[in-house]
């Protein structure tokens, strides 16, 4: 085979054999220290987490040393049960009295806000079980209505463009009622005029 004799070749295997059993080695030596240390640390931090609160040391018999065992002990559960509060829970009055003043607010064109349906609710009806507005938004939540912050949105009534377009609008209405002309609008708004 080429001029290399069988020998050769099987001293060259075995040499390649070793030094793949070496590196393998190596790399089982290296995991299991990084094993180890893993193991230590999280040892460390349960030590700090769990202190012992007592050791028990145990003789087995007479002739045997004396082992120190550590004998856990169950700490008490910090949350008995729900603490703070108990949940809102709203009768099918309430939630109807809800729906009727955001519906009411819309009707009178205002922006129904939590602040502003809540306030509404508590001048009408003082015992209302409800008194913030963030359980009253998570209650129109569940009731289905959708809430979306305005506060970055620009209201088109306020606007400079909105107030010059009215008070134009204003002042030809104005002149077409001095000069006894009839005028009649269908199916467009005064926005849509140029």
């Amino acid at each position: 085979m080429l001029g290399i004799f069988l020998a050769s070749v099987k001293r060259l295997k075995q040499e390649m054999r070793e030094g793949q059993e070496r590196i393998m080695e190596e790399k089982r030596m290296d995991d299991q220290a990084k094993r180890d240390k893993e193991n230590e640390a999280a040892k460390g931090t349960r030590r700090l987490r769990h202190p012992r609160s007592q050791t028990v040391s145990s003789t087995s018999s007479s002739n045997d040393n004396i082992m120190d065992l550590a004998t856990p002990v169950a700490r008490p559960p910090r949350k008995l049960a729900h603490s703070g509060r108990p949940r809102i829970g709203l009768s099918e009055q309430e939630q109807e009295n809800i729906r009727y003043h955001v519906h009411l607010t819309l009707a009178e064109r205002i922006y129904p806000t939590t602040e502003k349906v809540l306030n509404r609710i508590l001048a009408n009806d003082p015992n209302f079980s409800i008194r913030s507005t963030t359980s009253l938004w998570r209650w129109m939540k569940k009731l289905g209505f959708t809430y979306k912050r305005t506060s970055k949105v620009v209201v088109p009534l306020d606007a400079l463009f909105f107030m010059t377009a009215r008070a134009r609008y204003f002042t030809d209405i104005d002149e077409a009622r001095s000069g006894d002309t009839k005028s009649f609008w269908h199916d467009e708004t005064w926005c849509n005029k140029k």
